[in-house]
């Protein structure tokens, strides 16, 4: 090694002999820089490749995507919430139920939403519609009920069902909004 001279990084890690000092502009290099301090290949400062690097980036981008599309498939079995980009809103929205029966000689068809208080409770009503209205259809032909219906007495079918719903979650339910009802 001479003495006085900068030896750059490069040189030391790739033991290569240091090349006496050239003038600038004799072999067509820019000033400041000679032949001896160009790498070779594509390499960067640590050492690796960038190739692999661009391989192992890509490779991690295509196994997220694999992730993410396997989470999105399972997400039921797993009991993964589904992610939304729409704002949260506050109420559940509504369960919507619908009973057609025949009582006696005539008909009875009873459409009705249940307000949700949140998700939960959404999906609890959801899961409980089934025995509500397994209830309320054994419950219709009651003397009790069938009086209701020929009257068209709505606040004591409405209470009626909404004593049933309560019956069966845990949140109560406040009211219930009746959407159809034939009665003939």
């Amino acid at each position: 090694m001479t003495k006085g001279r900068y030896i750059d990084r490069w040189e030391i890690r790739s033991r290569r002999p240091i090349a006496a000092p050239r003038s600038p502009g004799v072999t067509g290099e820019k000033k400041g820089q000679s032949r001896s301090f160009r790498p070779q290949g594509r390499l960067t400062e640590g050492g690796k490749s960038k190739r692999g690097n661009t391989y192992f980036i890509i490779f991690l981008v295509v196994f997220f995507g694999a992730i993410i599309v396997f989470l999105y498939n399972y997400r039921e079995e797993i009991h993964i919430p589904q992610i939304t980009l729409e704002p949260f809103r506050h109420s559940g929205g509504n369960v919507e139920c619908l009973v057609v029966t025949t009582i006696r000689d005539k008909s009875l068809r009873l459409s009705f939403s249940i307000p949700a208080k949140d998700k939960r409770h959404r999906e609890r009503l959801i899961r409980e519609l089934p025995r509500i209205k397994h209830e309320l259809l054994m419950s219709a032909d009651d003397p009790e009920m069938v009086s209701y219906f020929e009257k068209r007495d709505f606040v004591s079918i409405r209470k009626k069902v909404i004593e049933l719903v309560n019956k069966h979650l845990e949140k109560p339910v406040d009211t219930v909004y009746f959407d159809s009802f034939f009665y003939n």
